[in-house]
């Protein structure tokens, strides 16, 4: 900022683009909001359940028994993948690793990066990215990028479970009841048998019981 760089592509979660908006749009300083607004041209939103702890690297490193430093990669699709630094691939159950999904994603209602330019993620495909574009930069940024050959596309009508996926966990994160001061605390919420991010509100301990529904 003090050097004033730009223009800049900011990569993110959702909750991480939405940071760079409340920036552009919300900062303290007029001159934060001006500096976000000229030099960050670009939001890519990438498509996210729940984000997890530095912590969990060590624990996976205990589950699947290797140094934590020999992790390359993790991905998660419905389980979480493990590349280590000598190509090997390990598989461990996400209901073992969910305990170290970050808090604050119990409070998240966006699965799918809805403040960025362009939406993207690997949901329901193999070898591909299912893209979203959100805005008018958005599709001007993705159209010249088509146009120079840096981009290969496909209709979504030929991957139709991507977009099954998309609409199914976009609506159950928009299910949550996020409650931040009634939230129980991490060993509360253990003992409860109920660490997951997306579940907690919607058919955990924290959903609504049948008469609070009928009354909604």
């Amino acid at each position: 900022m003090q050097e004033d760089f730009g223009p800049l592509a900011v990569v993110g979660v959702p909750c991480q683009v939405d940071g760079v908006r409340l920036q552009q749009n919300s900062s303290i300083r007029l001159q934060v909001s001006d500096w976000y607004r000229k030099n960050i041209t670009l939001t890519f939103g990438l498509f996210c359940s729940e984000s997890f702890t530095n912590e969990s690297i060590e624990k996976l490193g205990e589950i699947i028994e290797e140094d934590p430093a020999t992790i390359e990669n993790i991905n998660i699709k419905g389980k979480v993948i493990i590349r280590l630094d000598n190509k090997e691939v390990k598989t461990v159950s996400l209901k073992t690793y969910r305990e170290w999904a970050r808090p604050a994603c119990l409070y998240c209602l966006d699965y799918g990066g809805e403040n960025a330019d362009i939406g993207a993620g690997g949901i329901g495909l193999d070898g591909w990215t299912y893209t979203l574009i959100r805005t008018k930069r958005g599709h001007e940024a993705f159209q010249a990028a088509l146009a120079d050959g840096w981009l290969e596309t496909r209709p979504l009508s030929d991957e139709p479970r991507g977009e099954f996926l998309m609409n199914k966990l976009s609506a159950d994160k928009k299910k949550n009841r996020p409650l931040p001061p009634l939230m129980p605390d991490f060993e509360t919420r253990k003992a409860m048998g109920s660490l997951c991010p997306k579940t907690f509100y919607t058919t955990g301990p924290g959903a609504p019981k049948a008469d609070e529904e009928d009354t909604e």
